[in-house]
């Protein structure tokens, strides 16, 4: 029986002892109204924050609704048997008993086979299906009333996932986690045996603190409960388990934290955005090659630039260590005696010119003299031949991949002051060799930062 024959029963059920069946139709005729109420989801999420997340108002992006499901009921608590009706725009025409007024609940998502919406007190996820995303609302409306819309929200929270150090991509996650299956859209909240999903998910390439994966879960729209969620990434030893994780319909739950150990390893490409990856990713924007991790702490390690100058190393006959420069003579601490030469000497009118090489840095960071590029000293820089020297052709590739010029089997700067006034070290990139040479010659220049 079809939604308008119902509601014409309806209305003539208090008209038929005192009139004939040409009056009762004159009646309905009369009595009746056509309503167009037009239906769509709010693609923007809660205002507010929630611990462990990060929400504030934002925007949803855009969704596909190709589901939209109408009850219509006669009685304020939902108790008589609704009238139901789909469709695929959201827009319903009703013909409605002008005097009445009517309850409806209505229901959209995207795949009309994820859940079971015979019934809308009682939406329920399908057997093998998980959440997506679903919007839901309830409306009293006029017989009276000619056109009226509806703004569903959510029934669902999101969850994303965040690795404080950023992820790369194509990792496999496992996610277990147990939720209530079945949304109410009178009481606004869930219900039913609790159902476990145990099911992986592939990461997307993140930025450090980014979403690098998601999922969604049907949720309490009026107030917020909590989940415990495990997770083991592939290759990661340990299986994780975070509790009293707070959600509710309609916001964003960010979990953040470090799910992977950091993996880094020479030869990987260090991006602008502070991630990293051993196959390039030309969507970003590389600044380096890692050439050096610190084999006590993995989330130490160092990379050398992509680019080099060549030039002098500083003016002939200065002691920079007697003028005050602190760490100019140490072979392990470049970043040190970049700084305090630079900080020195930047102001002189010649600075450009008698200290290229230091100027390179300079200009590289900015003109900010604590900026994070500077020159290797002589044992950085004789870990960059390392590195190189293990397959000087597949190295040059990683880094001219990048956008990067070749290392060359040349002399190459260190920031390590001889002890005297005229040298400084250099390294030779033909067989490692170090050697001093005056300040003033044109050796090569890369450099390099640490990064912790």
């Amino acid at each position: 029986m079809d939604m308008k024959k119902i509601l014409y029963i309806m209305s003539a059920v208090l008209l038929m002892a005192g009139c004939t069946k040409t009056e009762l139709e004159n009646e309905q005729h009369m009595g009746s109204q056509d309503v167009v109420l037009s239906v769509a989801p709010d693609l923007s999420y809660g205002d507010g924050t929630m611990e462990p997340m990060d929400a504030d108002t934002r925007t949803g992006g855009t969704v596909t609704v190709n589901n939209y499901v109408l009850e219509v009921y006669a009685k304020s608590d939902y108790s008589d048997t609704p009238a139901r009706t789909t469709n695929t725009s959201g827009n319903f025409k009703l013909t409605l008993d002008r005097t009445k007024e009517y309850y409806c609940l209505l229901w959209a998502d995207n795949d009309n086979t994820n859940y079971n919406t015979e019934n809308l007190k009682a939406v329920t996820l399908n057997s093998g299906k998980r959440p997506i995303e679903a919007f839901f609302g309830k409306t009293t409306i006029s017989g009276a009333s000619a056109t009226l819309s509806v703004t569903l929200k959510r029934a669902v929270a999101k969850i994303n996932l965040c690795d404080k150090n950023g992820m790369e991509a194509g990792k496999s996650v496992n996610l277990k986690y147990s939720y209530l299956p079945t949304f109410n859209t009178v009481t606004r909240t869930v219900s039913g045996e609790a159902v476990t999903q145990d099911y992986s998910i592939t990461s997307v390439a993140s930025a450090a603190g980014e979403s690098f994966g998601s999922f969604w879960m049907l949720a309490p729209a009026g107030a917020s409960s909590t989940l415990d969620l495990t997770f083991k990434v592939e290759d990661e030893a340990e299986t994780t388990t975070v509790t009293d994780i707070t959600y509710q319909a309609n916001y964003l739950t960010n979990i953040k934290g470090k799910y992977v150990e950091p993996s880094v390893k020479v030869g990987d490409y260090y991006y602008d955005d502070n991630t990293y990856s051993t196959t390039y990713n030309s969507s970003k924007t590389a600044i380096g090659i890692v050439f050096w991790v610190d084999p006590t702490d993995a989330t130490k390690y160092k990379i050398v630039s992509l680019n080099e100058r060549q030039g002098r190393w500083g003016a002939s006959g200065i002691d920079e260590q007697s003028a005050g420069v602190v760490g100019i003579r140490s072979n392990a601490n470049g970043k040190t005696a970049t700084k305090n030469l630079i900080a020195l000497r930047k102001d002189d009118a010649d600075f450009a010119t008698n200290y290229y090489a230091f100027n390179f840095a300079y200009l590289k960071n900015d003109c900010d003299v604590n900026g994070p590029w500077y020159l290797p000293a002589k044992d950085e820089l004789k870990a960059i031949y390392t590195w190189w020297n293990t397959d000087i052709s597949a190295n040059n590739l990683i880094i001219t991949t990048a956008g990067g010029t070749e290392l060359t089997a040349g002399t190459y700067w260190s920031a390590t002051e001889k002890d005297d006034t005229r040298n400084a070290w250099y390294v030779s990139f033909r067989n490692s060799s170090t050697d001093a040479s005056t300040k003033s010659n044109g050796n090569r220049v890369r450099l390099v930062r640490d990064i912790k």
